[in-house]
């Protein structure tokens, strides 16, 4: 799975970080790059096309980071089923 980190300033400055989930299932946003400036972000996950979110679960999540912080937020992932077509009637 794979995440972006956004936010868009008044000014249309745009700050983004993508990143990809490890083995552990946790996907670390600019980690080589010293983290995020604090600020109001986005989180977007892409999932793999057997995947889906968890019923009730949202995607573009909202969250406010401050300097130092180190926040997780979950997302619940569900495998998709395939979709079976039932044969079309022909009388």
């Amino acid at each position: 799975m794979a995440g972006d980190l956004f936010k868009i300033t008044p000014a249309g400055r745009v700050y983004w970080r993508a990143s990809r989930t490890g083995g552990n299932g946790f996907a670390p946003f600019g980690e080589k790059n010293g983290g995020v400036i604090e600020g109001d972000y986005v989180v977007h996950v892409s999932l793999m096309p057997w995947q889906k979110l968890a019923p009730g679960e949202a995607n573009d999540r909202a969250v406010s980071l401050k300097a130092g912080d180190n926040t997780v937020i979950t997302f619940r992932v569900v495998p998709k089923t395939p979709v079976r077509l039932s044969p079309r009637y022909t009388p």
